[in-house]
């Protein structure tokens, strides 16, 4: 649509956000000069034994979002506006290794962040059913912390905790 677009540069990775960043993205492609560097070098960054990866300028994406067109969920509004920057590496070749940088405009607004973060795993912890253990283990193998303006979440889950889970979905979506 006019706002928002995805196309595929490659057979293996796409190309998503405004219309008209999308479209210079690809002209510049097509004239040889490319991904602007800074995505670039931060795609590079992220080492290749990750099958699932990205890097987002935020900047500007989510100005029209009026946090209180989200109810009890406002506060995700501004969280989202106050990302710059974001990237994300998942391995999910023995388990799921991955981690996520959220770069924010200010330290304030990483913590912030960081410690709504925190408080959606605590508060998924509490509303576990006591029969559902190891979705308790998944929540212990996930990790955020702050480094004055970002936010890196680290989440570590072993290939038969992974197995359990999604055993465990199969059988609440069969009931």
């Amino acid at each position: 649509n006019d706002d928002v677009a995805v196309t595929f540069i490659n057979s293996s990775t796409a190309v998503g956000g405004r219309t008209n960043a999308v479209k210079r993205i690809v002209d510049q492609r097509q004239s040889g000069l490319g991904m602007p560097k800074w995505i670039e070098q931060r795609a590079r960054a992220i080492p290749s034994n990750n099958q699932i990866w990205g890097v987002a300028s935020t900047v500007g994406l989510f100005d029209n979002l009026n946090p209180r067109d989200f109810g009890n969920f406002g506060n995700i509004a501004q969280f989202l506006r106050s990302v710059e920057v974001a990237v994300a590496q998942i391995d999910a070749s023995n388990g799921i290794k991955g981690q996520m940088d959220a770069q924010s405009n200010s330290p304030e607004n990483a913590r912030r962040l960081k410690d709504a973060l925190r408080g959606a795993i605590g508060f998924a912890r509490l509303n576990t059913p006591t029969n559902q253990e190891q979705l308790l283990r998944v929540y212990d193998g996930i990790d955020t912390v702050q480094e004055d303006k970002r936010v890196v979440t680290k989440i570590d889950i072993p290939a038969n905790l992974v197995d359990e889970v999604v055993e465990l979905g199969r059988s609440r979506r069969q009931r």
